[in-house]
């Protein structure tokens, strides 16, 4: 298994409310980190990829809504890589933000 790193939001809001938090902020880092693609997505699961640098082969980011909660969990898409040089930590703080204001916003809009 290679190199990963991950976070947990916990958010008091209904599942429904999540994708829209989701939603919202995957255009924000669009916007802020075109080296951020889209791979795939669903109802409750968006899927990045980074490009090939001279640290990894890339990363599988994905942003999932749990109960409650919404996971960021960034991996070396080389399942061999067990050495990620920070990145994987790194592509999880970029994202933060993005997330913490959409759910900021989001639970002012709740109450």
């Amino acid at each position: 298994m290679g190199a990963g790193y991950e976070t947990l939001f916990v958010a008091d809001m209904p599942p429904e409310k999540l994708r829209d938090v989701i939603r919202s902020a995957i255009q924000d880092i669009q916007e802020r980190h075109p080296r951020f693609r889209i791979e795939h997505q669903t109802f409750d699961i968006t899927m990045f990829q980074s490009g090939i640098n001279w640290s990894s082969w890339g990363e599988r980011i994905t942003i999932s809504a749990e109960h409650k909660s919404i996971r960021i969990v960034s991996e070396c898409r080389l399942s061999s890589q067990v050495i990620d040089w920070g990145r994987n930590r790194n592509n999880v703080e970029l994202i933060r933000p993005c997330l913490a204001q959409a759910i900021n916003t989001a639970l002012g809009e709740y109450k």
